[in-house]
């Protein structure tokens, strides 16, 4: 984890009432290269048809162009892809596909956010966290 989110989870720990302004600084050229090498390399390209193949061939170039995006407030998020999956019992189940960018994006705010929100959880409280669940959770033997 980069010091900058250790930063804001050390803040969210001491300081209980601290109210954090403005995060959008920290959508920067190193998160975004650090949660990039967090991403799924086999997930489905979005609506652009961009692998993660591609992707990682331009990777300078596509995070100097999404930097830039993202430092001029110009950053729009691009169609998500709809794809229905087949399921066991003959019905179909909707997935949305984002694009690269954009799931990068988001996972750098759910990073951010997570380093925040997270300290306020009880460790016993899994649901829906990051390396928890139920077989990890305050009461498993394991």
């Amino acid at each position: 984890m980069k010091t900058s989110l250790q930063a804001i989870m050390y803040k969210a720990q001491r300081a209980k009432r601290h109210r954090f302004r403005n995060l959008y600084t920290m959508l920067n050229r190193v998160n975004l290269e650090d949660s990039f090498h967090l991403m799924n390399r086999r997930a489905a390209p979005g609506v652009d048809g961009v692998t993660m193949r591609h992707y990682r061939r331009e990777f300078s170039s596509n995070i100097s162009r999404l930097t830039d995006v993202l430092k001029r407030k110009r950053y729009r998020a691009q169609l998500v892809r709809r794809v229905n999956i087949p399921k066991g019992n003959g019905k179909l189940r909707p997935l949305g596909l984002p694009a690269i960018d954009d799931k990068l994006v988001q996972t750098v705010c759910a990073r951010i956010l997570g380093a925040i929100y997270e300290q306020d959880f009880l460790p016993c409280s899994y649901g829906y966290r990051p390396r928890r669940g139920a077989g990890r959770g305050f009461y498993s033997s394991g």
